[in-house]
């Protein structure tokens, strides 16, 4: 799989603090969909596929915000083949922590992960 096409929700901090943040890379050029500042504590990242797009969400229960949109097209095994050979695996989901280029002190800790349909809100 080409590492340079796909979609991120996370959690991280920002200038003003925790912030949730959805993030489309396509051809190695990332672009920020959207953010929003959050408390502390739990928060659920979601990402619905409909007919034509992917929406990146976030939020706790059913209160969620739309972060972003991509047209499902974006990530196609057709459209990134254009752009160079890849090996397309089909849809993934997973789970990561990163610095960002930069050694980290804290750890980042999962101590699980649930995978569920997002709720409608």
């Amino acid at each position: 799989a080409r590492e340079d096409f796909h979609l991120d929700v996370a959690v991280r901090l920002g200038r003003a603090g925790r912030e949730v943040v959805a993030l489309r890379r396509t051809g190695g050029a990332v672009c920020v969909l959207g953010r929003a500042p959050i408390q502390p504590g739990p928060i659920d990242l979601c990402v619905r596929a409909e007919n034509d797009n992917y929406q990146l969400l976030a939020g706790r229960g059913r209160a969620r915000i739309l972060l972003g949109q991509v047209p499902a097209r974006a990530l196609s095994a057709e459209t990134i083949t254009r752009r160079g050979p890849m090996h397309f695996c089909g849809v993934v989901i997973g789970m990561y922590a990163t610095g960002r280029g930069r050694l980290c002190s804290v750890p980042a800790d999962f101590d699980w992960f649930e995978y569920r349909p997002c709720a409608e809100g």
